[in-house]
C-alpha cells in the first residue's frame, strides 16, 4: 500500500507544473512450505510458516509535465527507491537479513491529440529490480556448503549475498487511445509489453513470485453521468507466458518451469465533491 501527499505547482498559464510528494509505503507477506531450505540458512528458523510479516518504509516521488503545444504534451516522473524495514520473522529467507526495499521507478510519457476527439498516448516506464539484493540476486548458485554445520558463508539463505529472484531492471513500453464519443461517453484501449524479468537458469526461487508476464492488452470506457459523477469499466487480459530452465547448481540435470495467465476487470466510481 502507499499513501502519497502531493504538492504540485503550475505555471506558464497553467500549461507547466511540477509536482513533488512524500510516498509512505506497506507491505506484508506469509510464507510456508520452505521447511527444506531451512539447513541453508543463516536463520534456520527465521525462513517459513512464521505468519505473517510487515514491513514500512518511505521515499520520495517527483514529476513534471508540460504542454509544448495545444495537440501535444509530456510527462516524467521518477519515484526512488523506497527504502523499508526488514521482513525480521523471514530475515532467514531473504538477503541482508530480510532486507525487501521496493525498487525505483522511472516514468516519462508523451500524448498527442490527433483530433478533438483522439488522444494517442505512448509511455516508457523502468523499473530498477537491479538495486535490491532480494530481488536481483542470483538464485543460481551453489548452495551446498549451505548445508553444513560449519559457518555458513555470506551467500546462503539471509546472508548479505544470499539468494535471491535473479530479476533484472525491466523495460515497460505502453501505447494507449482514447476516443471521446460526446461529452459523457469515452473508449480506451492499450497494450504493454515489458522486457524478460530473468533468465532459465533463475526459474527455481521464482517458483515462489512467478512473475512471467510480458503482455497486457485493456479494453476499457468511462461514463460522465453527472457533472460530479463518473463511472468507468475495464478489461485487461495478461496471455500466459512460460519461463522453463534448469538451476545445475541446485537440482542438476532436473527441469522446470513456472508460468503465470491474468485476467482483470476494474469497475469504479468517481464522485466530485
Amino acid at each position: 500500500m502507499f499513501i502519497e501527499i502531493p504538492y504540485t505547482f503550475k505555471f506558464a498559464d497553467g500549461k507547466q507544473a511540477v509536482g513533488i510528494a512524500p510516498v509512505f509505503a506497506m507491505q506484508s507477506i506469509e510464507v510456508k512450505g520452505l521447511q527444506p531450505f531451512r539447513a541453508a540458512s543463516l536463520y534456520p528458523d527465521k525462513v517459513s510458516n512464521n505468519g505473517t510479516d510487515w514491513s514500512y518504509g518511505a521515499g520520495l516521488h517527483l514529476g513534471w509535465y508540460g504542454e509544448v503545444t495545444d495537440q501535444l504534451a509530456f510527462g516524467m516522473s521518477y519515484r526512488t527507491k523506497m527504502w523499508m524495514s526488514e521482513f525480521d520473522d523471514y530475515k532467514g529467507l531473504f538477503a541482508n537479513q530480510g532486507e525487501f526495499d521496493i525498487p525505483a521507478m522511472l516514468n516519462f510519457g508523451v500524448a498527442f491529440k490527433a483530433r478533438p476527439d483522439l488522444t494517442l498516448a505512448f509511455d516508457y516506464q523502468r523499473i530498477f529490480y537491479g538495486e535490491v539484493s532480494s530481488i536481483s540476486n542470483s538464485n543460481d548458485n551453489d548452495i551446498s556448503p549451505c548445508f553444513t554445520s560449519n559457518p555458513k558463508p555470506a551467500f546462503c539463505l539471509g546472508g548479505d549475498d544470499g539468494l535471491g529472484f535473479g530479476w533484472d531492471s525491466m523495460d515497460i513500453f505502453k501505447l494507449g487511445v482514447r476516443y471521446d464519443h460526446d461529452e459523457k461517453l469515452s473508449l480506451m484501449g492499450g497494450v504493454s509489453y515489458n522486457t524478460e524479468f530473468a533468465s532459465s537458469r533463475q526459474a527455481l526461487f521464482n517458483i515462489l513470485a512467478p512473475a512471467t508476464i510480458r503482455w497486457h492488452l485493456t479494453l476499457g470506457a468511462s461514463y460522465r453521468f453527472t457533472e460530479k459523477d463518473e463511472f468507468a469499466l475495464a478489461f485487461s487480459y495478461m496471455p500466459e507466458e512460460e519461463l522453463s530452465g534448469t538451476s545445475p547448481s541446485i537440482t542438476q540435470a532436473q527441469t522446470g518451469s513456472i508460468y503465470m495467465e491474468q485476467m482483470d476487470i476494474q469497475i469504479g466510481w468517481n464522485h466530485r465533491f
